[in-house]
């Protein structure tokens, strides 16, 4: 009962409003007005003045903690709890107030348009911004909220932000197949692997035909004659590495799709993204039962760890107390360390930031797999972020 008629409330925002301003204004007019008949009944005339500073310099101090920030405070905190307890009383300021409220509002709007401007009827004229409900999000862990669900909010903003270059599997880990491949080295990529869906190209990893699905090309094995890899294969959908992973999403969603792949400007493939991926920059790392069992951070010893070279900049900053800036031109730490040094790394080299030491750890060719990173201790409470998967 209680909830429905809270629910009927909050459903007619305008009104709410609008009763509780009027209410807000004619209890700051009335407490005015009576200090005034108080001062002007009882104090000497010689002293009506100093009374009358000393007065509204009490009256808004009170007003000001006891009918506005105290209320506010005790409600953002315990905000279903006092919804119960003023339910009448509201109920009640609504069902005497809001004449005066709507013929208030018709005023005003009234107003509005003799200066030429229209009133804002939209539905979402009262909506709130994204930087208040981040502000709700960050103090919800008092209503009961776990750290988790509230890093899994915050996730949610954040990928109308990031760009799927930041999160994609780059090109040089992404396991593919030439079409002109025999099937028993086909099959045998398939085994190594596990990977369900497999990108397949000609002659050059940037001359994308499509994308493999293992079940279908398991179907045409028990299927007589010459298997066609060609026939096997399902359109490959291709995104921009600028594009933001909201936008991704919806399109992977909205086609049923698992993967695409990502191009940069000058229509060269960059690497590709999942479905999996994008998930899990909302709700964490997603393991299966393919997935190996790596830490993108372990601890070496007293501020000493090693991190993966394809560890993003913002996981790195989650866990180290010690930041590196965040920029469009990379997305790794070993990308931050090519820009600030504006040359390739080699193994064994020291690269020093601030209070922040990095050594190259571990390299293949041009590849670096592993850093070592002297630093300050973690922030108290993170724990070691599982490494990007491949694939």
């Amino acid at each position: 009962m209680e909830a429905q008629t809270i629910k009927t409330i909050v459903a007619n925002p305008d009104r709410l409003l609008g009763v509780i301003l009027l209410g807000n204004n004619v209890a700051n007019i009335a407490a005015a007005t009576l200090v005034t008949y108080v001062i002007s009944t009882y104090v000497p005339r010689d002293h009506v003045e100093m009374a009358s500073l000393l007065a509204s310099a009490i009256l808004t101090v009170t007003v000001l903690i006891f009918c506005e920030l105290t209320p506010k405070l005790i409600a953002a905190t315990r905000a279903e709890e006092v919804s119960r307890r003023i339910l009448w009383p509201v109920r009640l300021s609504i069902w005497v107030l809001s004449p005066l409220a709507r013929l208030a509002a018709w005023c005003a709007n009234t107003i509005v348009r003799l200066f030429g401007l229209a009133p804002d009827t939209s539905p979402f004229a009262h909506a709130l911004s994204e930087e208040e409900i981040r502000a709700i999000i960050a103090g919800s862990t008092t209503e009961g909220i776990t750290r988790e669900r509230q890093e899994m909010l915050h996730n949610v903003f954040e990928i109308g932000d990031t760009q799927v270059r930041e999160i994609m599997i780059p090109r040089t880990d992404v396991t593919a197949i030439d079409i002109n491949d025999p099937l028993p080295e086909v099959l045998a990529t398939i085994a190594k692997n596990n990977y369900s869906r497999i990108p397949v190209y000609r002659d050059n990893f940037d001359n994308i035909l499509g994308i493999l699905y293992v079940k279908d090309l398991l179907q045409h094995l028990h299927r007589p004659g010459d298997i066609s890899l060609q026939a096997c294969l399902r359109p490959a959908h291709f995104v921009p590495d600028t594009a933001r992973l909201d936008h991704v999403l919806r399109q992977l969603q909205l086609m049923h799709l698992h993967m695409a792949i990502v191009v940069d400007e000058f229509g060269g493939v960059e690497g590709i993204v999942t479905l999996e991926d994008l998930l899990e920059e909302i709700v964490g790392e997603i393991r299966d039962e393919h997935d190996t069992e790596m830490e993108a951070i372990r601890s070496l010893g007293p501020d000493l760890y090693s991190v993966a070279g394809n560890l993003p900049v913002k996981d790195f900053n989650r866990f180290f107390t010690s930041k590196i800036p965040e920029s469009r031109e990379y997305t790794t730490v070993v990308g931050f360390l090519q820009t600030l040094t504006g040359r390739l790394l080699q193994e064994g080299e020291n690269i020093r930031y601030q209070d922040l030491t990095f050594t190259i750890e571990k390299a293949e060719n041009f590849k670096i797999l592993s850093i070592r990173v002297r630093a300050h201790t973690p922030k108290a409470g993170e724990k070691p972020l599982a490494a990007r998967k491949a694939g």
